[in-house]
């Protein structure tokens, strides 16, 4: 089911843009942010619009004024020659310099578009905590992101100026400031974890139950084991309560209700609901207790459970990870897929995490992405090994919600769902599934003279489709051209051949339905190593969108940001059927929280 989310109001549109606020309604809110006392998502201020520029190692950055100091929003830093790490089990925040970093400034508003004193949102109460350097500072919620005092960073980080004329405040970066050796990861795998330990214990099988040391915890029904969920809490670390709706199992930011129907299992992250699974078996409920069959324990939990049929012994290890996000949300990589990767630091398990990307263009279909596992020739300091993950999930013009979900079987240790707005003008329409962490076999290389961008124009219907081959699987592309239908969706059209003729291809693509929005979609031959179907598959290594001009051009409203309502006279904003490109179903995808 998908979330319904509520239009912005005019202000709330406002604050991604400045972001700049004074905290006005507490004198000393740093003090309460992470009070103990106060409830998370308290409303401690309000965030109001100020004119105080930012700027950090010489960029501009959104800033704000909470309670009369300058602060910024600390995932804005990863921007600014630093690494931001959201480590979700410690619920902390990490601020790390980044030695070479690029440093990208920030595009704001003219001041004069500011009207100081304007509230824009609330600021709230939160138990995440942030550190610079592993030394905490106060930080607050405001609209779901972290924002920290410039001044706090100072004394750690580097050293800050204040310019009451220009009415700038300036901070730059120590030289002398020890990184995070993770940070030299960061760049190529935004998305690291490391075992840090693991809960261990056994299960004893005898005749008359199961036992763990003398207290037993269970039953056999149908040459099945009943295990009791508040025995397997209790040994593996979470609470346990039960409630009108059923019995609620949480370590503080995963949890799982299984709900009174005995027969479902619904997943919590940090609170929200993230989805639903079918129990194996029906759990039962004895004497106030509740029991389930071991084998939907092991996939609610996560655990690993090594079984010894001589002595009749089930041992549990519970791993416990330490994972770290870099900054996943910022990374697009390929305009056409959206593409994840991590490193895991872990011993050798039967049971490892997976990382599954998953991708929804303008409300239509979900992708499912694939999870890929290596093991890499690294080690660490002690001799763990190292693995190399990933996923991606393809993406479409407009506008695409997208989830990185992280997991040991159904257990969460990571989720995050955010949005990305594509605009066919932003796009190269050559497909890079280099950038992919999985490979789909032989195909052409090709790049493209023209077009040389995502977005074309042409005004008799002809479009020249020219470019050189590096790699030839084949004796040429396909062009496949597919109409809008005016409400979201593509019809499919003619295809074209063209032919390659000494390294090069040069053709002639024919609009022939009359004005409007097209889609163009080169395919190359596909040679894989053990084909599983009797024809020759394909694959898709270009595209790109065709205006057939209308009268006076393109149309105001051809944005894909406009939505749904627009769709017959701009580009249409239902996601198209991914024909012919390679994706794989695993899980789904699910709600998270965001630094």
């Amino acid at each position: 089911m998908r979330r319904i989310r509520k239009r912005p109001t005019p202000a709330q549109k406002l604050l991604p843009l400045t972001l700049c606020a004074a905290l006005l309604a507490l004198p000393s809110p740093s003090a309460r942010a992470q009070s103990a006392e106060l409830a998370v998502g308290t409303t401690i201020g309000s965030v109001l619009a100020t004119d105080i520029r930012a700027y950090v190692n010489g960029a501009a950055i959104r800033s704000m004024n909470i309670g009369g100091q300058t602060a910024v929003v600390a995932e804005d830093l990863r921007r600014a020659g630093f690494d931001v790490a959201w480590n979700p089990s410690k619920r902390e925040v990490d601020i790390y310099p980044h030695p070479g970093k690029s440093v990208i400034a920030a595009e704001l508003p003219p001041t004069d578009a500011i009207v100081p004193g304007t509230k824009l949102a609330d600021v709230l109460a939160t138990d995440i905590h942030t550190a610079a350097l592993g030394q905490i500072i106060p930080s607050f919620n405001i609209g779901g992101q972290t924002a920290v005092y410039l001044r706090d960073l100072a004394p750690l980080l580097g050293k800050l100026e204040w310019n009451e004329t220009a009415r700038t405040a300036s901070f730059v970066s120590a030289a002398e400031a020890a990184a995070d050796p993770r940070t030299g990861l960061s760049a190529a795998y935004p998305f690291q974890a490391e075992q840090r330990g693991s809960t261990r214990f056994s299960v004893r099988f005898a005749d008359d139950g199961m036992y763990i040391g003398d207290r037993r915890i269970g039953y056999g029904e149908d040459g099945r084991p009943m295990l009791s969920l508040a025995a397997m809490a209790d040994f593996i670390g979470y609470k346990l309560d039960k409630r009108a709706d059923g019995w609620f199992a949480s370590d503080g930011t995963y949890g799982f209700r299984v709900g009174s129907d005995l027969e479902t299992a619904t997943l919590y992250w940090f609170g929200g609901r993230s989805g639903e699974t079918k129990l194996t078996i029906p759990a039962k409920e004895r004497d106030g207790e509740l029991y389930l069959f071991e084998y939907d324990l092991k996939e609610l939990f996560g655990y690993t459970g090594n079984w010894d049929g001589d002595s009749r012994v089930l041992d549990i290890d519970y791993a416990v990870f330490d994972v770290r996000d870099f900054g996943v949300a910022d990374r697009l990589g390929n305009g056409w897929y959206y593409a994840a990767k991590g490193r895991l630091f872990a011993p050798l398990t039967s049971d490892m995490p997976m990382l599954t990307v998953t991708a929804s263009a303008n409300g239509g279909a979900t992708y499912h992405g694939g999870s890929s596992l290596e093991l890499t020739e690294q080690k660490t300091p002690s001799g763990a090994p190292v693995y190399q993950f990933g996923s991606a999930a393809p993406i479409e013009i407009g506008d695409n919600e997208i989830t990185v979900d992280y997991r040991v079987r159904s257990r969460i240790l990571y989720s995050q769902t955010f949005r990305r707005i594509i605009a066919p003008e932003s796009l190269d329409p050559v497909i890079n599934y280099g950038d992919l962490p999985y490979g789909f076999g032989d195909y052409s290389a090709i790049a493209l003279d023209t077009p040389i961008g995502g977005l074309a124009t042409t005004g008799d219907g002809r479009v020249e489709v020219k470019g050189t081959v590096a790699h030839a699987v084949g004796s040429g592309l396909i062009a496949a051209v597919e109409q809008s239908d005016g409400n979201g969706g593509w019809t499919v059209l003619d295809t074209t051949a063209i032919p390659f003729d000494d390294g090069r291809f040069d053709a002639v693509v024919t609009l022939g339905r009359g004005k409007g929005q097209y889609r163009v979609t080169l395919r190359s031959a596909l040679s894989v190593p053990a084909p599983i179907r009797p024809v020759d598959p394909s694959i898709d290594v270009a595209r790109f969108y065709v205006e057939y001009r209308r009268d006076g051009g393109w149309p105001a409203t051809a944005s894909p940001q406009r939505g749904r309502a627009d769709a017959k006279e701009g580009w249409p904003c239902k996601g198209p059927p991914l024909q012919n490109r390679p994706y794989f179903l695993v899980y789904f995808a699910k709600n998270g929280p965001s630094i």
